[in-house]
């Protein structure tokens, strides 16, 4: 599968990409530590 122009214009950038899964990670982390503050 080589990238080429058409499947770069499907697929979303990488940065987006990252930056997304980034956010859901912290997103994630806050949610655990939220909780964690809940049960003490």
């Amino acid at each position: 599968g080589s990238i080429t122009s058409e499947d770069s214009t499907t697929e979303p950038p990488r940065l987006v990409l990252v930056f997304f899964i980034g956010g859901c990670t912290y997103a994630e982390v806050s949610a655990l530590r939220f909780l964690s503050q809940q049960e003490e």
